[in-house]
């Protein structure tokens, strides 16, 4: 009975020149303007800190920047600096007593 239903559904979209698509369609719900500009702001970088290098650990960084074709220096330290802290935080967990 299903079958005869489907076939008739089709026999009439394909007469009437619209395809059919017996899918559920998915509903993508609208993201919160509010919500972005909050999220948008809070990633601006306002604060800066500034470090200083001799010239050993200058050019260390200057020969790992060029071996492996690193562009933006404050994109490195950044990462770098963010990586240590965060894994170091990680294994260190706040004690109770």
């Amino acid at each position: 009975m299903q079958k005869d239903f489907l076939k008739k559904c089709e026999k009439s979209a394909y007469l009437y020149g619209k395809s059919l698509d017996l899918r559920k369609k998915k509903t993508i719900q609208a993201i919160n303007p509010d919500f972005l500009r909050r999220e948008k702001e809070s990633s601006v970088r306002k604060n800066r800190q500034v470090i200083y290098l001799n010239d050993k650990e200058m050019a260390a960084i200057g020969e790992y920047c060029s071996r492996f074709k690193v562009n933006a220096k404050s994109v490195f330290f950044r990462q770098a600096i963010l990586e240590k802290v965060l894994r170091e935080l990680g294994s260190n967990p706040p004690t109770l007593f």
